[in-house]
């Protein structure tokens, strides 16, 4: 094998781990939506409400992962967040 050709193979070589890398650690997009009912015993009061979370997954190699999205609550209430995760979850 020539020089010419080891050079050409560790650059598509390096290429191909810089693409897995950029691939890994962006964003994976995440919605899940939570029905539930808010109520009062001493009000007799009771009304349904949704909880609605988005956002994006990002993975590290350490393996503590970053989750960041917004929580919408009956779509009115809208709150940003960021969490680190403890493990692969």
């Amino acid at each position: 094998m020539t020089i010419i050709h080891k050079r050409i193979l560790f650059y598509a070589s390096l290429l191909a781990v810089v693409i897995v890398l950029i691939l890994y650690h962006g964003g994976v997009p995440f919605e899940k939506s939570y029905n539930g009912i808010l109520y009062s015993n001493e009000d007799a009061f009771e009304q349904k409400t949704t909880i609605k979370v988005e956002g994006e997954l990002y993975k590290r190699l350490s393996g503590k992962h970053r989750i960041v999205g917004n929580v919408t609550v009956d779509e009115d209430l809208t709150y940003r967040f960021a969490a680190d995760l403890d493990g692969p979850e």
